[in-house]
């Protein structure tokens, strides 16, 4: 009978002890207290994609977008949070229970999370994480309404030690899901702009809006008589320039596909002689567009030095013209790369993509009108 008892309890025993070995985590302590982020070169992303980010040659890259370059200060920020994250609570929970906080199997359409994996430069899995929901802050119904909606942590769990639980801190902005969220999204910036035009395939929509110096008024080439600017969209539309946004990119797609066969064409041409020309295709649901992006520049001119200018201010003034060259032909070079790429811009282009009636103020009613 006592070895009947005891053959009873060492099966037990051997059925639980995967479960017993579990360590359960203490508040307050590191998830990773040995994460060596200066040894991370690439980044493994298993959920509704799977993917990888890698650093090449001292760059950060997307293999999966064609290397495009990845978002430095984005990885720089999500190794060190994973590096410093402090269990802040943690619970033994099964498998049938994890997914409800988005910890089941990675990929799952229902519940499933997302596993992230840290490797060194010869391949090998440093870290694992699989990422679930993250955590809602508590609410004060005494804070202000754009506080309230606020994360302020996430739940994940170490894939060694599956049956624990954690609730860390912080909610890990920079471990996006998709290829997209980890490209370096810095675009091109246009300044002091003196020319925008675009042409439509459709004529009545083409427009041209002018200005003689940087402080100059707008005008609109071709003006009708009566006509003036509506200024809001004016404005909108030659101010935009500085925010330009993307998306995410394509290389190499069919123009009919994109619908940059037939683009709508907007030139930007700079007080500094750089003419940035964008070709527009199709729209992408409300928001967004495909759209390439070649840019020409002419240096020819020289600085117009003024009658009165001593010989002290010419050499000066050449100085800083010469310097501001520098910088503007350093600039162009660096945004020249941008022309082999379709991307999906950012909604700011919707306010370029006005037609001509949408520029020209609405003519004010008749007293005829006014009184019917």
């Amino acid at each position: 009978a006592l070895c009947i008892i005891g053959g009873a309890g060492l099966l037990l025993f051997k059925r639980n002890q995967k479960t017993w070995n579990v360590r359960e985590a203490k508040v307050g302590e590191l998830v990773f207290p040995n994460f060596k982020l200066n040894d991370v070169a690439a980044i493994h992303v298993k959920g509704q994609k799977d993917f990888w980010v890698v650093r090449t040659n001292g760059t950060w890259r997307v293999p999966v977008r064609y290397n495009y370059a990845a978002n430095y200060d984005q990885i720089s920020g999500l190794l060190l949070d994973v590096k410093q994250m402090k269990v802040l609570q943690s619970e033994m929970v099964g498998p049938s229970l994890r997914p409800r906080v988005d910890l089941g199997e990675p990929g799952s359409e229902t519940g499933g999370g997302t596993l992230i994996e840290f490797a060194d430069a010869n391949g090998k899995i440093m870290n694992s994480l699989l990422l679930g929901r993250r955590h809602d802050r508590k609410q004060n119904e005494n804070e202000p309404l754009g506080m309230h909606g606020w994360f302020d942590g996430r739940y994940v769990l170490i894939p060694s030690e599956p049956n624990n639980v954690l609730l860390i801190p912080t909610e890990l902005p920079g471990a996006a899901y998709d290829p997209s969220g980890w490209l370096d999204k810095k675009f091109f910036k246009i300044e002091n702009p003196k020319f925008i035009g675009l042409v439509s395939p459709d004529p009545a929509k083409n427009w041209e809006l002018v200005r003689e110096t940087p402080n100059s008024k707008w005008t609109l080439n071709g003006a009708n008589p009566g006509e003036t600017l509506d200024r809001e969209n004016m404005a909108r539309a030659t101010e935009i320039w500085n925010w330009p946004t993307f998306i995410d990119l394509l290389s190499n797609a069919p123009p009919a596909e994109t619908g940059l066969d037939k683009p709508t064409v907007v030139t930007v041409v700079t007080f500094d002689n750089v003419a940035y020309t964008l070709k527009i295709g199709k729209a992408i649901g409300e928001d967004y567009h495909y759209m390439t992006i070649s840019i020409a520049a002419d240096f020819s001119a020289g600085r117009i030095p003024s009658p009165d200018e001593t010989p002290a201010d010419k050499q000066k003034l050449d100085e800083e013209f010469q310097a501001n060259r520098k910088v503007v032909q350093e600039k162009i070079e660096k945004e020249r790369a941008f022309s082999q790429w379709v991307f999906v811009s950012g909604d700011w282009l919707n306010v370029v993509l006005r037609d001509r009636s949408q520029l020209v103020a609405a003519a004010p009613a008749t007293q005829e009108a006014s009184r019917k």
